[in-house]
């Protein structure tokens, strides 16, 4: 669940510097010479890379999920606390979920998640639900099975 942020984080960045550009471009230019002028070009390949990073981030997510689900194991959760993230995916809302994890074997251990879930789903992961997961042994991830 570290790659999907560190991508977003990485999309910000050449958001930042793609305003940089236009700065650069606007003092730099005595006049606007259209869109083909080449000092625009750095302007647009910063955008190319805040869009093409931010779609990768929610791809990334997606597969590290998934990866989790299907070598992870199958457990039951309670869940502790739900926070807003603030951040809205095909107006959705993401979700941080604080989950007791209740292994087959072994000492329960407290794990956080992040999911976008859908509006009529947030009802089933509000704080005392248990839930399904999965979990990795050894690494503390851990996905929701039915969202």
């Amino acid at each position: 669940m570290k790659w999907d942020k560190r991508l977003r984080l990485l999309s910000w960045i050449f958001f930042a510097l793609m305003w940089i550009a236009v700065i650069w471009y606007i003092v730099v230019s005595q006049g606007y010479e259209g869109i083909d002028d080449p000092r625009i070009l750095p302007f647009f390949a910063f955008l190319g890379l805040f869009l093409t990073f931010q779609a990768g981030a929610v791809y990334v997510d997606r597969l590290e999920k998934e990866r989790i689900r299907t070598a992870g194991i199958p457990a039951k959760a309670t869940v502790i606390s739900c926070e807003s993230t603030g951040r809205l995916v095909m107006n959705r809302p993401e979700l941080r979920i604080e989950l007791e994890v209740q292994p087959p074997w072994g000492i329960p251990f407290t794990a956080t998640t992040e999911h976008i879930v859908p509006y009529p789903d947030l009802f089933r992961v509000e704080p005392g639900k248990t839930v399904n997961v999965y979990f990795l042994d050894g690494s503390g991830d851990v996905t929701l099975a039915d969202l």
